[in-house]
Parts: C-alpha cells; sequence; structure tokens
C-alpha cells in the first residue's frame, strides 16, 4: 500500500527458523493511513532471507570489530 511494512516482533533466530522450516511469518504496516497485518507471500520471503543474511553479516562483522578492539 504505502510500502512501509514491518516483521512483527520477531527475532532474528525466529525469523530464520520460519524462513527456513515454511511457517508463516506475518508483517504489518501502521502508517498514518493504514493499520494492516498479512502473512509475508513467497517475494516478501525473499527479501526478508536478504535483509537477515544482511543483518548477520553485520553482527558477524561488529564482534569482530569488537574483539579487535579488545585485543590491542
Amino acid at each position: 500500500m504505502c510500502g512501509q511494512e514491518y516483521l512483527v516482533g520477531l527475532e532474528l533466530e525466529t525469523i530464520s527458523d520460519r524462513l527456513a522450516t515454511g511457517r508463516s511469518i506475518k508483517l504489518c504496516c501502521n502508517c498514518a493511513h493504514h493499520s494492516v497485518t498479512w502473512v509475508a507471500n513467497e517475494v516478501e520471503r525473499s527479501q526478508i532471507r536478504e535483509y537477515t543474511a544482511a543483518v548477520r553479516f553485520f553482527v558477524a562483522d561488529k564482534g569482530r570489530r569488537a574483539r579487535r578492539y579488545a585485543l590491542q
């Protein structure tokens, strides 16, 4: 509708598990004009897979940098 969508209060591990097992993932939009909740379709699930991969990469890289600083 408006292009805004959010995962409904799920942790990264839960999202990854639901993607792997085919369980539903709820999305919601609560902007000034809409209040809608729906189950992610395959296109949205594909986007979520890409997002989770990026987040995992960012978290892993951040952890490596934190350890590097601690060793100095």
